[in-house]
């Protein structure tokens, strides 16, 4: 009969995993003695959370924003204009992507005579 014995090789995390269980800990502290910082720090910190609020409610003040444009138009317009700004701002795609396009709109009323006079002329010469 024969042994063999199967060593499995340790990954780099199990060396460093003590590292990373400590690194909250200073942060923690440090939020803890935030009475005994120096005022200039305290202040960038009072303008950095300022900066932040004013910032959420931005994003909030667009949101309703977006809301009541689209009802009043869409009221407005019998409910044949559906108009959004920024209509990827309540959808689940990244940052930069929430405010892209600016606008969309859909018309599902009737076009104006002129207008689809002009669209069966120019089809009139394609054909």
């Amino acid at each position: 009969m024969y042994y063999s014995r199967l060593q499995e090789k340790k990954s780099a995390y199990l060396y460093f995993f003590p590292l990373f269980s400590l690194r909250p800990r200073p942060g923690i502290i440090a939020v803890c003695l935030f009475p005994l910082w120096p005022p200039m720090m305290r202040k960038g910190v009072h303008y950095l959370s300022v900066a932040a609020a004013g910032f959420l409610i931005l994003i909030i003040g667009l949101g309703i924003l977006k809301y009541i444009v689209f009802g009043l138009l869409f009221v407005l317009s019998g409910g044949k204009l559906r108009f959004w700004v920024f209509p990827n701002l309540t959808e689940d795609v990244g940052f930069f992507e929430s405010f892209m396009p600016l606008y969309d709109y859909t018309y599902t009323g009737r076009q104006p005579v002129r207008l689809s006079v002009l669209l069966q002329i120019i089809s009139l010469e394609r054909g």
